[in-house]
């Protein structure tokens, strides 16, 4: 039940279920509630934008490698790539990336540097596994490359894509594509 009476004795008190409330303070509560709801709403939809942040990632790539051996490791190969491509995201991009490749399995590990046409980098770990590909002196390369961030728009860059592709070992001309995910913060 609620009662509010006009005199000044009572003016600024409304009564609800036999219980005293000031006026100033029943104010405060519905426009803290209001407040809340606010940020509820607002918390929502930053939510809801962070969770689409993570978008498809595609592109093709080519490639030109250099392999060196190291006397003293003769089961590790070095390789160094300079390469360029398109994709969703980076554009017309150039790259540049090196590997150590254990000959014995065909098991890789290394990074990758992406320069976007604006000029933003991207960096990726990878790990790669190489097979005999479908020719003579042909590797078919399976990597899987983890975003670990880079500059500009990809700062603070994740995510992942797998890359597919060829790779003329007399030559070391390489091409395929990617597929993947970005999260860009």
């Amino acid at each position: 039940m609620l009662l509010l009476y006009g005199n000044d004795l009572y003016e600024n008190v409304i009564f609800k279920n036999d219980k005293a409330i000031m006026k100033k303070e029943l104010i405060m509560l519905r426009q803290l509630g209001k407040f809340m709801i606010f940020v509820l709403i607002i918390g929502m939809i930053t939510g809801i934008a962070y969770a689409k942040s993570e978008i498809p990632f595609k592109g093709s790539t080519q490639a030109v490698e250099v392999y060196t051996f190291q006397p003293t490791q003769p089961t590790l190969m070095y390789v160094d790539a300079i390469g360029s491509g398109n994709a969703t995201h980076l554009g017309h991009y150039t790259v540049t990336y090196q590997f150590v490749v254990d000959t014995t399995n065909g098991s890789g590990i290394g990074s990758a540097h992406f320069i976007a046409a604006n000029g933003d980098s991207l960096f990726t770990e990878i790990t790669g596994q190489g097979s005999p590909g479908p020719e003579n002196n042909v590797a078919s390369i399976v990597e899987t490359q983890t975003i670990t961030g880079g500059t500009g728009r990809f700062a603070n860059a994740t995510g992942s894509f797998t890359v597919n592709r060829l790779v003329n070992l007399v030559t070391g001309v390489t091409a395929g594509s990617f597929d993947g995910t970005i999260v860009i913060h």
